[in-house]
């Protein structure tokens, strides 16, 4: 396992390089909802079944430095803590973390053109500042 540090492998100073999450523990939980937009709770199991696996999660009575050693966030399968009361969560860059999260909605739910790609309704027209098409 990587240390807290993320991308550099080394762990912050006075940072853990894993948190032990307690169900009936103080926690915010940060989740992507179905409309694709993040979302938290301090209830674990209200986060949506499909969302679990990839969740950030924060402790709101500590320093932000202390949540996120080197700039990133810490992270858990709340599923683990649901079916077994604690979990470990782990060092992740944000970054990895949203593209995960984004990653655990069906095909085309994180965009904002999922709903114009159903049936037979037409492309949405180009942006008003696009080129018109060249003429052959």
């Amino acid at each position: 396992m990587r240390g807290a540090g993320g991308r550099h492998g080394l762990a912050a100073k006075g940072a853990p390089a894993t948190l032990e999450i307690l169900k009936g523990d103080r926690w915010l939980f940060t989740y992507i909802d179905a409309d694709g937009q993040f979302a938290t709770t301090d209830k674990p199991e209200i986060t949506p079944a499909g969302s679990r696996r990839m969740v950030r999660v924060l402790d709101p009575s500590n320093p932000a430095a202390r949540n996120a050693p080197n700039g990133d966030v810490f992270v858990a399968d709340l599923n683990q803590l649901l079916d077994g009361g604690k979990t470990q969560a782990r060092a992740l860059s944000r970054e990895a973390f949203e593209t995960a999260a984004l990653a655990q909605l069906p095909a085309g739910q994180s965009s904002a053109l999922a709903a114009h790609q159903g049936g037979n309704e037409a492309a949405p027209a180009p942006a008003p500042s696009a080129p018109p098409p060249a003429h052959a």
